[in-house]
């Protein structure tokens, strides 16, 4: 009956909350075998192994919810989370592209193709992101805008600069003072337009969350001008801000050539 599959499924939910996952597992079997195509009790067995750190039969779990066709949008997005932590990188990105088209928000598919690009994945993560084209109306702003710096940074790395700044302009076209794209812009113009790249950075400089990347982003891009004086300037402001034993080397890098390079007094 509909009402009692309700009050089993609140009992299961009441157990997993108190940490009692053990024992939901036989429960939730019972339950499948009389009802294999209902996605909840799949998704309860996924998350009790994945409460109890059994990630590979959560995966197994996922897989088989996902053949008999009783994966939900989060199923899927946590079973292509789990091929990605794998490395299964092709396997992970045909799930999400399949999660793309199914109801629910975008924001996993955003996550998932950051993901992607942090492990230098730019055509699996292009390929995710292309799963929203047909959600285009369901994308919040800040989601058009992330979808346009994500697509930006799959360029770069397919060395299509042209295509990212034409991406990372048009969100600055949005938002200004957007920080990532500020800061992306001026790390590529850095050596062919560096007027340019410093105005970008220059920008950044007032954004609280990038005002450190900001003043390091114009250390690099004076050090390239052999301007060391200024470059020495952004990177103690920068310091002053954040200590990092990098940037600290890096300081101590540019103190050496200023000092090796001041002249020499009587």
């Amino acid at each position: 009956q509909p009402e009692n599959a309700e009050l089993m499924l609140g009992f299961l939910k009441s157990l997993v909350e108190q940490g009692r996952t053990v024992e939901i597992v036989p429960l939730v079997r019972q339950e499948l075998a009389r009802q294999p195509g209902e996605s909840r009790w799949w998704g309860l067995l996924a998350n009790a192994a994945l409460e109890t750190g059994d990630y590979h039969k959560a995966l197994l779990v996922l897989e088989s919810a996902h053949r008999l066709g009783a994966a939900s949008e989060e199923m899927l997005a946590g079973l292509g989370d789990l091929y990605a932590d794998q490395g299964m990188y092709r396997e992970a990105t045909a799930i999400y592209e399949e999660a793309g088209h199914a109801e629910g928000s975008p924001e996993r598919l955003l996550r998932a193709a950051t993901a992607l690009l942090a492990v230098e994945r730019p055509a699996e993560a292009r390929r995710v992101l292309a799963a929203l084209d047909n959600r285009d109306r369901e994308l919040l702003p800040q989601q058009e805008t992330e979808r346009k710096r994500l697509a930006a940074r799959c360029a770069l790395l397919e060395n299509q600069v042209a295509a990212a700044l034409v991406l990372l302009r048009s969100v600055l076209d949005d938002n200004p003072l957007d920080g990532a794209a500020l800061l992306l812009l001026g790390d590529q113009l850095s050596r062919e337009s560096p007027d340019e790249a410093l105005a970008y950075y220059t920008r950044a400089e007032s954004i609280a969350g990038v005002k450190v990347q900001a003043l390091l982003g114009m250390a690099r891009l004076e050090t390239l001008r052999h301007h060391y004086t200024q470059a020495l300037d952004h990177v103690q402001r920068a310091l002053a801000l954040r200590p990092d034993p990098r940037v600290e080397t890096f300081r101590d890098e540019l103190l050496s050539i200023t000092r090796s390079s001041a002249p020499n007094t009587p």
